[in-house]
């Protein structure tokens, strides 16, 4: 039997299973169980640079649910021949059994589908028919995820970084939703999303979807200074096969310590920042288990924890200095570290931005802080006054700073090709030797992407 063949099978037992829903709806042989649930409507909506401000309330509706009706179908049709036709040829044929097809599954999507619906159009029964198809012959199929994000404010109602990613801003149908009115729900009045953001690709499996949303929620902390995190993302496919659906939570319940704003100036640049760093970005920074650890790895997390992190800000800047290190220290540098670690940042920022002079003051003010936070002290009066006066009364303003020298940092060691060392080398030479200077500007100069 070919492709064709086996779709013309699955569009007689698709027509097969209405003819048998609706026969036994006329009989009564199978009703809806009614459960209650809370719909909520939004009564106020606005949404700025703070992100989005909602008024709702919520009013108890009845919903019609299918479960036992469901079984009862499911029995019925398995004992259908038009059922065990095509069960049986796909047993038979050896190149699709390799890959467990399991008819069951595709016809349970059907029955629930109908149950829901009512009836299905011509084009939804043809999507449902090709991706089975699709997965007979072991091809990946069209997936994604819903990701709802906080810590990322949007000027652009919607940004299309990419072929099957898109970010968005929040709509007051966003927030009008029904959940259970018993038993686990959304929090909708905890942490709002302040950005939604969307991918649909085709791949093989949810694993590979879920590392898509990591990845993506990577690219945008590194994009702008931002403590971009998800609050949940609920994925979907026109796979009939395997297990996919429903939504992740990250058990995260800290609002955003900083919100990053997406100008419709950034957009152009956001599409270059995302063509250019997804193809490199090190699987160590998104992937379940890479098994990969090293400076870049080290860096980010540290990145992560004080970006992400609440705490008092000698902790922030104390993790924001231990991702600079894990940059630029060499494994066995153990003497003027402060010095060492400031001059190098300074260098190599300075082949992208201006005033060195201030970059290696900042890094030693932020080195100072780190040094005593990790010796289990905080600031004499006297130490953080004299910062407070360089950094507008607020701590924060200096971590915010350094972080934004890390995260820099970061797109710089990823994006060009060298080594950590063969960086290091090339860093010190420069202060020396006027030929080690002119190497290290021709080798950063391949750095493409547009650091903000």
């Amino acid at each position: 039997m070919t492709d064709d063949e086996i779709r013309i099978n699955l569009l007689e037992l698709i027509k097969k299973i209405k003819e048998i829903i609706d026969i036994e709806k006329t009989k009564g042989t199978i009703m809806p169980e009614f459960e209650l649930f809370k719909k909520w409507q939004v009564t106020d909506f606005n949404y700025d640079d703070k992100g989005p401000q909602i008024r709702k309330n919520a009013c108890d509706i009845k919903r019609p649910i299918w479960r036992s009706a469901f079984v009862n179908l499911v029995k019925i049709i398995e004992k259908n021949d038009n059922y065990q036709d095509v069960s049986n040829f796909l047993k038979c044929e050896q190149n699709i059994k390799d890959h467990n097809p399991n008819l069951g599954v595709f016809i349970q999507r059907i029955i629930s589908l109908y149950l829901e619906k009512g009836d299905l159009s011509e084009s939804e029964i043809n999507k449902r028919i090709e991706a089975f198809v699709l997965e007979l012959n072991n091809k990946p199929i069209r997936s994604g995820a819903n990701v709802q994000l906080v810590g990322i404010i949007l000027h652009p109602e919607e940004i299309e970084i990419c072929n099957g990613v898109t970010l968005r801003r929040p709509k007051k149908e966003d927030f009008e939703v029904e959940i259970p009115a018993y038993g686990f729900g959304p929090d909708l009045n905890f942490n709002n999303p302040t950005a939604f953001l969307e991918i649909s690709m085709e791949r093989r499996s949810p694993l590979e979807i879920q590392e898509e949303v990591f990845k993506a929620v990577t690219i945008l902390r590194l994009f702008k200074l931002g403590s971009v995190k998800y609050i949940s993302y609920r994925m979907f496919s026109d796979s009939t096969l395997l297990l996919w659906g429903g939504t992740h939570y990250s058990g995260d319940r800290f609002s955003a310590l900083e919100n990053c704003i997406i100008t419709d100036e950034d957009v152009d640049n956001l599409k270059k920042f995302w063509e250019i760093l997804s193809p490199v970005l090190p699987p160590a920074l998104y992937k379940f288990d890479s098994g990969k650890v090293d400076h870049i790895s080290i860096a980010y997390n540290s990145y992560c924890d004080s970006l992400l992190q609440s705490g008092i800000e000698e902790k922030r800047i104390a993790n924001a200095i231990m991702g600079l290190e894990a940059l630029y220290f060499k494994s066995e540098e153990r003497t003027e570290l402060n010095q060492r670690l400031s001059l190098r940042t300074a260098k190599l920022l300075s082949l992208f931005f201006n005033d060195p002079i201030k970059i290696r003051r900042v890094v030693k003010d932020a080195y100072e802080v780190r040094s005593t936070y990790l010796h289990g002290s905080r600031l004499k009066d006297d130490e953080k006054e004299r910062l407070l006066k360089h950094y507008n009364g607020n701590l924060n303003d200096l971590s915010k700073i350094v972080l934004n020298y890390l995260r820099k940092s970061l797109i710089i060691f990823i994006t060009v090709d060298m080594s950590k060392d063969h960086i290091i080398s090339l860093l010190e030479d420069s202060f020396i030797s006027r030929m080690a200077d002119d190497e290290l500007k021709r080798r950063f100069e391949s750095v493409e992407v547009n650091i903000n």
